[in-house]
C-alpha cells in the first residue's frame, strides 16, 4: 500500500474513510472534520465496504487536477455472502461498489471538499459502462484503475467524471478484464446541513451532533449489516434471508 500525507493506505485507512476519524484516513489536511464535525463523505462499511488496499496513486495530493489517478484494490473473500447468495458469481450491484468506491476515495484524494465551508454530499449522477467477464471464487482480488477525467466547480456544488477499469487478479480469470466504466458524481450543499446562511451567517451545527465514534474492525471480519428489504423483497423470494441487502441478479 502506498503512504499519503503520512497515512499508509492499508485496510485500516480506508475503513478509517468509512467510520473512523478522516485524521486517520487521509492526514493532517482533514483534521478539522473531525474537529468541527463538519461533514465529510464516507466510503461505506462492512460488509459493504469493497476496497482493501491503495496500490498506486499518480497525481498530487489536494491539487484538484485532472489526470490525477489510483490503482486500488479489494480482496474477495472466497466464502463472500454475496456468492452464496447470487449462484457462485459477484453480483452487479457488489461489483458496481468495487468500481464506484476508489472513485469517490480518489475525489477526496484530489481535494474536491477540503475548501467546503459547509456540509457537502457525494452523489453518482451518471455512468455507462461494459461488464466484459464474472468475477467467481478463485479470484484473489479486484484490481480498479481510476482517472479524474474532468473537474467543474460552481459555487458549492462540484460535478467530476472519472474513467474505471477493474481487473481480476488471481485464480482461473487472472488478468481478465472485468469491467470497463465511465461516470459522474457530484458534491451538492446538504439541505439544512452547514454552510453559509442569510447576509454570509455560518449555519450551526444540529443540536447534538457529533462526529462518527471510532470502530475497530480487523481485515476479513463479517459484521452483520441493516434489512434493507424493500417492498416486495420479502423472506420467500430468493436471497432475501439474512442481513445482507436484496442483490442478486435477475437470470
Amino acid at each position: 500500500a502506498v503512504t499519503v500525507a503520512g497515512v499508509r493506505q492499508d485496510y485500516r485507512a480506508l475503513l478509517a474513510c468509512a467510520w473512523g476519524p478522516m485524521v486517520d484516513a487521509l492526514g493532517p489536511a482533514y483534521e478539522r472534520f473531525d474537529r468541527t464535525g463538519l461533514r465529510a463523505p464516507r466510503l461505506p462499511g462492512p460488509p459493504y465496504h469493497v476496497m482493501s488496499r491503495i496500490l498506486a496513486i499518480d497525481g498530487e495530493f489536494g491539487a484538484m487536477r485532472t489526470g490525477t489517478a489510483v490503482t486500488a484494490e479489494y480482496d474477495v473473500p472466497a466464502d463472500a455472502w454475496y456468492f452464496t447468495e447470487n449462484r457462485g458469481t459477484m453480483p452487479f450491484a457488489v461489483l458496481m461498489e468495487v468500481a464506484l468506491q476508489p472513485c469517490g476515495w480518489l475525489a477526496m484524494y484530489v481535494g474536491s471538499v477540503l475548501g467546503a465551508d459547509g456540509d457537502l454530499l457525494f452523489r453518482n449522477l451518471d455512468g455507462a459502462g461494459v461488464v466484459r467477464h464474472e468475477v467467481r471464487p478463485g479470484t484473489r482480488s479486484v484490481r480498479t484503475a481510476v482517472e479524474c477525467r474532468s473537474i467543474s466547480r460552481h459555487d458549492r456544488m462540484v460535478i467530476e467524471t472519472f474513467a474505471v477499469s477493474c481487473t481480476a487478479v488471481g485464480g482461473p480469470a487472472d488478468g481478465a478484464r472485468v469491467f470497463e466504466l465511465e461516470t459522474v458524481f457530484g458534491f451538492f450543499p446538504r439541505p439544512g446541513g452547514r454552510g453559509p446562511g442569510p447576509g454570509g451567517r455560518h449555519r450551526p451545527a444540529a443540536a447534538g451532533r457529533r462526529p462518527a465514534p471510532r470502530r475497530t474492525v480487523r481485515p476479513g471480519q463479517a459484521l452483520p449489516g441493516p434489512d434493507r428489504r424493500g417492498a416486495g423483497q420479502g423472506r420467500n423470494q430468493p436471497g432475501a434471508r439474512g442481513p445482507h441487502p436484496y442483490v442478486l441478479d435477475r437470470r
